[in-house]
């Protein structure tokens, strides 16, 4: 069936990109396909030394490592935020029960729930 040649065909393409992709992602060798009309076909590859991936790898993992560290200090200065705000909220209540004479007096409802 013509349409399944056709489906094969696009279902490569798409394979051989996901491939390239990936070995991008891995700092791997990257070969480039050529046509020279006097010699044909050829192929070049840059291919890396497993010292180079090595060393695409470690920059890899450092700096994600900076990205988490920099996700730690933003979540840990928000909670430091909250906490301010929260002991000044505190502070503003003991001084208004002060002001009031010490008392606390349970809030009044519309309603009662019970």
């Amino acid at each position: 069936d013509k349409n399944l040649i056709v489906y094969l065909n696009r279902l490569s393409d798409l394979l051989f990109v996901f491939a390239r992709w990936v070995n991008a992602q891995e700092g791997g060798p990257e070969t480039t396909w050529a046509y020279d009309v006097n010699e044909g076909a050829k192929l070049s590859s840059s291919a890396a030394r497993p010292a180079d991936r090595l060393g695409s790898t470690l920059k890899k993992l450092e700096t994600e490592k900076e990205n988490r560290k920099t996700l730690f200090e933003k979540a840990s200065n928000e909670m430091q935020k909250k906490k301010e705000l929260a002991d000044k909220l505190f502070k503003q209540n003991i001084d208004q029960i002060k002001k009031d004479g010490g008392k606390v007096e349970k809030p009044l409802r519309d309603f009662d729930l019970e």
